[in-house]
């Protein structure tokens, strides 16, 4: 790639001096040289110095049978720096409380989402690339969540 049209900006921040494309994924090599992507740069949550990465997580919640699709996002926090964020279409009713317990049971104890919101939507699809809104509205519930037809779950 020689780089992007129009856009010297953007060339410059994804093609080094040396000619190297810089795509923001993650992933690693294992010693039979198979490569794994851990997902991407820019949705990597960091909290409180730990690197997560939300595709782990999401696909926790998918194995959950009352997770229709989920999306995990990082929501701002003064503490933490990040937190970890989960928006849920359920397949059928199904409590926060549970969803925070299977994943306690599957993931380090920092992986667990602890902001919660509840897509009710059937035909909606969930789209982390709209995380700027779904981010707003996990870090303040009262914005606008009924127009991002989102519902927030009930506080703990």
């Amino acid at each position: 790639m020689d780089g992007y049209l129009g856009d010297p900006e953007a060339t410059g921040a994804a093609i080094d001096a040396d000619g190297w494309l810089h795509t923001g994924d993650l992933g690693s090599m294992d010693e039979r040289g198979y490569c794994r992507i851990a997902g991407r740069l820019k949705e990597m949550i960091i909290r409180g110095g730990e690197n997560i990465y939300p595709r782990e997580i999401e696909a926790v919640l998918a194995s959950h049978p009352g997770v229709a699709e989920a999306a995990v996002v990082g929501v701002p926090d003064r503490f933490w720096g990040e937190v970890v964020g989960a928006v849920v279409r359920p397949a059928f009713d199904v409590a926060e409380a549970e969803l925070a317990d299977y994943c306690r049971g599957r993931l380090a104890a920092y992986k667990t989402p602890v902001r919660w919101l509840f897509h009710r939507g059937v035909s909606a699809h969930l789209d982390r690339q709209d995380s700027a809104r779904t981010c707003s509205a996990l870090s303040s519930p009262e914005a606008g969540l009924a127009e991002a037809g989102l519902a927030e779950s009930a506080p703990r």
